[in-house]
């Protein structure tokens, strides 16, 4: 009993602290050093007799920490707006729809990209083969000439692009090919010249590392595809769950509705707070890990918004002072700049935390039925069928999705 409820008050500390003192209160306090640092180095009059009277009243000190902390729980309250704004449903009608046309904007150029490669993927190995043997040595290693100054050349270009990691066009690999084979097909009755068998060698690996360039790059820009946009993204019906979001943060959010929806017919708009309980009531860790990767998007989505509001006010404030040029160029170019890093940041914790949504679906789907005495489905289409009945009865009451409890022994 004891045991149990000093777990219980350590896990409450440190929600406190990861919740509140981390999350809320770390990115107020820079705020208010920053405004305060900017406040000094301009010195209006106003705070320059503020500060005086400081120094010398303790009370002020003491309202100043109070006030800290009531700002910080202001901000943790606000933490479903701001998450509302990054995902663009509150932003006005033209950032809306501005951001909606660079999402599909976007979107469409992926399209185009895995159109390209897997035109490329699914004809790559049969055109590497093709120049496998074009660069067969001839029949017991004789005949040959020396490789001519342009062919290696043109291998040695090659060569670099691959060290680097660069794309390599098959152009230029073409024309290696071709150049290699006349030296190849020469005929002569001496030995393979060390030189041609060195270039032979060099133009198979720069061939094997562009099959595998394509390969990587098809597999990439599907998962990019996968992670970053809603709804089946190769499908052309439409769905309610292909709908873009004004922002790639909001598209990465809506991911993980999708992601549910498309492989099990799971809406997690209905059943999320079951996956909640399902997880605390395992030993597995998941929950905490969400929290984890949860704390970090709200840490740098706080930064991120009290970054653009210090931008949004000192910017035109330094401007119509005049007073202060350097102190104007530096806020107006740090403020977006280090916005854009919050937000790239932001998001790429966004992908990691919807991963780990995606994940606990996948393991405690079957729990959240056994929790609410529903058997487990036979396969997969009888799966999809389930739930779609479930939340049918449960998010929408609808009479005709009727169910047979299981009894527990």
């Amino acid at each position: 009993m004891l045991t149990s409820l000093l777990t219980a008050i350590q896990g409450a500390f440190a929600s406190f602290t990861r919740g509140f003192l981390i999350v809320s209160l770390v990115p107020t306090l820079l705020f208010l050093a920053t405004n305060l640092a900017l406040l000094s180095a301009v010195n209006w009059d106003w705070f320059s007799a503020l500060k005086t009277n400081a120094a010398a009243n303790s009370l002020v000190a003491s309202l100043w920490t109070v006030g800290s902390a009531s700002a910080a729980l202001v901000l943790g309250a606000l933490q479903p707006l701001l998450y509302r704004l990054t995902e663009g449903e509150d932003l006005p009608g033209p950032l809306r729809w501005y951001g909606h046309s660079v999402q599909r904007y976007r979107l469409d150029c992926l399209h185009e990209e895995a159109k390209k490669i897997a035109d490329l993927y699914n004809g790559i190995d049969r055109m590497c083969d093709g120049w496998m043997a074009n660069l067969a040595l001839p029949a017991g290693a004789v005949g040959g000439s020396i490789p001519s100054a342009p062919a290696l050349q043109l291998i040695r270009k090659l060569e670099r692009r691959r060290r680097l990691g660069w794309e390599i066009p098959f152009g230029g690999i073409q024309q290696a090919v071709h150049a290699l084979y006349l030296h190849l097909t020469a005929g002569g009755t001496s030995v393979t010249p060390p030189e041609l068998r060195e270039a032979r060698r060099q133009l198979s690996r720069i061939i094997r590392y562009a099959r595998d360039r394509v390969k990587h790059d098809n597999r990439n820009v599907h998962n990019q595809l996968q992670a970053s946009f809603p709804g089946q993204v190769f499908d052309p019906d439409v769905s309610t769950d292909n709908i873009l979001a004004p922002t790639g943060f909001g598209n990465i959010g809506r991911t993980m509705r999708s992601y549910a929806l498309r492989r099990y017919g799971l809406d997690l708009d209905i059943f999320w707070s079951r996956f909640q309980k399902a997880m605390a009531d395992t030993t597995s860790k998941m929950g905490e890990n969400l929290a984890g990767q949860k704390s970090q998007v709200d840490f740098l989505l706080n930064m991120l918004w009290l970054t653009l509001l210090t931008g949004a006010f000192w910017t035109p404030a330094l401007w119509i002072e005049g007073g202060h040029p350097l102190w104007f160029v530096v806020v107006a170019i740090a403020s977006p700049a280090l916005g854009w890093l919050l937000y790239d940041a932001a998001c790429r914790a966004y992908l990691v935390f919807a991963d780990q949504v995606r994940t606990s679906v996948d393991f405690f789907r079957f729990e959240v039925l056994k929790q609410l005495q529903i058997g487990v489905p036979n396969g997969t289409e009888d799966e999809v069928v389930l739930w779609e009945r479930l939340g049918n009865r449960i998010g929408y009451a609808r009479k005709d999705a009727t169910f047979v409890y299981v009894r527990k022994s």
